[in-house]
């Protein structure tokens, strides 16, 4: 009988939680969850700076220093109105490789500028058939090419982040003297 009427004490002792204990609870619980909200909404701010706006710079590194690199190994290079034509060797492991010729440009698509770079198909004396343009860098501002020396050879690309960063990278490549080729 103890027993039993220490249970029922027990059930009406419990009556739950009081309105301002609830108030109270869901009031912290509300600053927690904006808290949270707010380092996860800077957190993708952050994102969006450092991989999306930042790999623009890095997209852009690398094709500069692709360029500066077949700037250098070229055999002969002609620069045109911020066209880079440039005769290469073919990359094959073949022992009787020939020169053939590549080209970078800027051409307008769908998206806006692009860099481009078209392969040689066919030569015919002079004249030289390229590949359709194949984008090597999407929606850029600029290209710029050209001689600044007899020796050196200045490239710049100039492109724009979403967020309306601009990055520009420029690379000086020595290239030798134009009166060689």
């Amino acid at each position: 009988m103890i027993i039993k009427q220490d249970l029922i004490d027990r059930q009406n002792s419990q009556q739950g939680f009081t309105l301002l204990e609830m108030i109270i609870a869901l009031t912290v619980a509300a600053i927690i969850f904006s808290l949270m909200a707010g380092v996860l909404i800077q957190a993708g701010s952050f994102y969006h700076y450092f991989i999306e706006d930042n790999s623009l710079g890095v997209e852009t590194l690398i094709i500069i220093n692709r360029l500066s690199r077949e700037i250098s190994r070229a055999a002969e290079i002609n620069i045109e109105e911020n066209v880079l034509t440039m005769k290469v060797k073919r990359n094959s492991s073949e022992e009787n490789l020939q020169d053939h010729w590549i080209r970078y440009r800027s051409y307008q698509s769908s998206r806006g500028l692009e860099l481009g770079f078209q392969r040689e198909i066919s030569q015919l004396g002079e004249e030289i058939e390229f590949t359709r343009i194949d984008s090597v860098l999407g929606v850029i501002d600029d290209f710029r090419v050209d001689w600044i020396s007899q020796e050196l050879i200045m490239i710049i690309i100039c492109r724009t982040a979403d967020s309306g960063e601009t990055t520009s990278r420029q690379q000086t490549v020595f290239r030798g003297s134009r009166e060689e080729q």
